[in-house]
């Protein structure tokens, strides 16, 4: 979660949407003080970690509150890749293994590492709509489609008065998977029914929101 106590001003960084690029960029305008940092909440805490706990509802709850979510289809395929990088594949278990942490790196090379078993398993504890939890009293005042990056960006700098530089994060290990992958292979090409109508259903207020189509 990005935030600015200041400001009154919470943004909900789902993963895999561009969070850590725009937390860097609102950092170079004072965001994410040590001021603004809370006992339990994570970079990618969501609305319900603010309805389980009292104090943060007491400090947070009449925040403004802010989130960007894309393409569902096209998260998942994101996710994936993210789960597929090296580091990434050993230390975390994306596909739901078990007795992953006795695994050796050798064996964890060999589990089924398809798309289908990540949407299967690990996806579904991931999707956006674990990061999108709204109630009648805790609810976003603005969504953001990730397509639309640079509206963000011009929305956070128009109202808060700053200069945002779109400074969007390379990462070097873009390229360092477990399989070969052509990294542009077009996310549709990832799907068959049953993984596409898994995904649909774990999506469905995203979908309407922005009425994403496959």
């Amino acid at each position: 979660m990005i935030i600015n106590r200041e400001l009154k001003h919470l943004h909900v960084h789902v993963p895999k949407n561009g969070g850590s690029s725009f937390r860097s960029m609102l950092t170079e305008h004072n965001w994410n003080k040590e001021s603004d940092k809370l006992d339990g909440l994570g970079a990618h805490s969501s609305l319900n970690t603010i309805e389980r706990d009292p104090f943060l509802l007491n400090e947070l709850g009449d925040f403004y509150k802010t989130v960007m979510i894309r393409n569902p289809w096209e998260h998942a395929v994101s996710y994936y890749r993210h789960a597929l990088h090296r580091g990434n594949f050993l230390y975390e278990n994306f596909f739901e293994v078990k007795n992953f942490r006795k695994m050796t790196e050798e064996e964890k090379y060999n589990i089924d590492n398809s798309f289908e078993r990540f949407i299967k398993s690990g996806y579904k504890g991931r999707c956006q709509s674990k990061f999108t939890y709204e109630n009648d009293k805790l609810k976003f005042d603005e969504w953001f489609d990730y397509k639309d990056y640079d509206k963000m960006l011009k929305y956070f700098s128009d109202k808060f008065n700053i200069k945002i530089v779109n400074r969007t994060l390379k990462h070097s290990r873009e390229l360092d998977y477990v399989i070969d992958m052509d990294y542009k292979k077009p996310y549709q090409e990832f799907y068959n029914d049953e993984t596409y109508n898994i995904v649909k259903n774990l999506s469905t207020k995203e979908i309407k929101i922005f009425d994403y189509k496959f």
